[in-house]
């Protein structure tokens, strides 16, 4: 183990304080933002603002309305058939209009530029950076194609969907791939539910499948920190158990 963090030492050099920050939010049980209770449609809001303005208003000004005094903002009965219309967007590419070419093989990853732009900065910097590239053109209707060689194809897919629709699936093989997505596409949403699961696994003995899939990430800027965390689980689990077995040797003794 002393060989590995020598080996990342220049690594770990990186201010990690954002991933040191939803690191702890998963420690201390914080929630995401992203649970699947549906929101009843009868929970609205009067819109007081809009009414007291066109009480004061003169008539010549007032806007069209029949009744000002019912004005409500209504709201989807369910966040989670929401989701999953979103995410089935995914599934269409004649709807979507940017592709990323992901992995070795360039496999297609669709998703609609409007929405991944608006839900993650850092998004929309990497499609307005190529939207540039093209030289004076019209955006419009122009399907823009994005190399993408960082992230295998489904750890990719699964953060392009997180952003679409804000639920992702998180496996052994996929959660440090994630992880290095949520930090670069500061996704602390998705970042807070990867340490849960991180936490869980690995405190069931599960380490072997999720360091596995962590060696292909070597190269990321965030590697090296979420390396050193895991090995901290690993070493409490180690120490929880070790006194664990002491007490129970004592007490066979009594």
């Amino acid at each position: 183990m002393e060989s590995i963090v020598e080996d990342l030492q220049p690594l770990m050099e990186e201010d990690n304080s954002d991933c040191e920050e939803h690191f702890n939010h998963a420690l201390d049980d914080y929630s995401s933002g992203y649970d699947s209770a549906d929101v009843d449609v009868s929970d609205v809001d009067s819109d007081e603002c809009m009414m007291s303005q066109n009480a004061s208003c003169p008539s010549k000004h007032k806007p069209m309305c029949p009744d000002v005094g019912h004005q409500v903002r209504a709201r989807v009965s369910s966040m989670k058939t929401l989701c999953e219309s979103l995410k089935l967007i995914l599934n269409m590419p004649e709807m979507c209009d940017v592709t990323f070419l992901v992995g070795t093989d360039n496999t297609p990853v669709h998703g609609v530029r409007s929405i991944l732009a608006t839900r993650s900065t850092v998004m929309y910097q990497l499609i307005h950076n190529h939207i540039k590239k093209l030289e004076g053109q019209s955006s419009f209707g122009v399907r823009l194609t994005i190399p993408v060689h960082k992230y295998d194809a489904e750890v990719f897919r699964m953060l392009i969907q997180f952003i679409h629709c804000g639920a992702a699936t998180i496996t052994d093989l996929t959660v440090t791939g994630l992880l290095c997505g949520a930090c670069q596409f500061e996704l602390g949403d998705l970042e807070v539910a990867c340490w849960r699961y991180l936490r869980a696994r690995l405190s069931s003995g599960h380490e072997e499948t999720i360091l596995d899939g962590s060696r292909k990430y070597k190269q990321h800027r965030k590697y090296a920190f979420i390396m050193e965390q895991i090995y901290k689980l690993l070493d409490q689990r180690f120490h929880h158990r070790k006194s664990s077995r002491t007490t129970k040797a004592r007490e066979t003794d009594v």
